[in-house]
C-alpha cells in the first residue's frame, strides 16, 4: 500500500511547538487550550485578537520554526513501523511562502526525525491530486483547491478541529490505531 502521511501535526507537534512560543509571550488567560481551538488555521482560532494573530504569523516566519518542531514519537514509530510491514510510506507537505527557508528546514527536520532516505522521499506541493497513493493521512478536514479529483483516500488524521460535519463518513486515525485503520 502507498501511504502518504502529513508532516505538521502528524508526525510534526506543530501546533503544540506554536503554543509553547505563544504560552511565553502572552497571559494563559489570553490563550485557547489546544483542544479548545476547533479550526484549522491556528490563526483563525484567535481572530477576535489580532495581537496574537500577529504573534502567530511572526513564529512562523521565525528562522528555524519548522527545523525545531517538536516530533511526535507515537507518529515517527508508526510510519517506520508501516515502512517496515511492506507500506512505501512518504511525507507531504506545503510551503509557507512567508517563510523563505521552509522547504528547506521541513528536509532537515524529516532527515532529522526519520533519516535521509525519508527527506530524499519528501513530496512537497499544495496540490496532492497527482500523487499515486492508496491512501493520504492528513489532519486537515478537507483538501481543498485541487487540480482534479484524487484516486487515493483521505484519511483524517484526528484532531478536535476537524470533527466536523464535512469529515463524516471519511476513516479516522490516530498513532494507537493506525493498525486497524488501515486493515479496513
Amino acid at each position: 500500500m502507498v501511504i502518504f502521511v502529513g508532516l505538521c501535526d502528524a508526525l510534526a507537534k506543530f501546533r503544540w511547538t506554536l503554543d509553547l512560543a505563544l504560552r511565553s509571550q502572552f497571559p494563559l488567560e489570553r490563550l485557547k487550550p489546544l483542544d479548545a481551538c476547533q479550526l484549522y488555521r491556528v490563526s483563525a482560532n484567535y481572530a477576535h485578537d489580532p495581537e496574537i494573530v500577529q504573534a502567530i504569523e511572526a513564529e512562523c516566519r521565525r528562522p528555524d520554526f519548522y527545523r525545531y518542531l517538536t516530533p511526535d514519537m507515537e507518529g515517527i514509530s508508526a510510519v517506520c513501523a508501516m515502512r517496515r510491514e511492506g507500506h512505501e510510506v512518504h511525507v507531504f507537505t506545503s510551503l509557507s511562502l512567508d517563510h523563505g527557508t521552509c522547504m528547506e528546514e521541513k528536509r532537515w527536520w524529516v532527515s532529522d526525525s526519520l533519516g535521509d532516505d525519508w527527506a530524499h522521499g519528501m513530496f512537497i506541493a499544495d496540490d496532492l491530486a497527482p500523487v499515486e497513493a492508496d491512501i493520504v493521512i492528513d489532519d486537515r478536514a478537507a483538501f481543498n483547491g485541487l487540480s482534479h479529483a484524487p484516486k487515493w483516500e483521505h484519511v483524517i488524521f484526528d484532531a478536535p478541529y476537524n470533527r466536523g460535519p464535512e469529515t463524516a463518513g471519511k476513516r479516522r486515525l490516530t498513532w494507537k490505531n493506525w493498525r486497524e485503520v488501515l486493515k479496513t
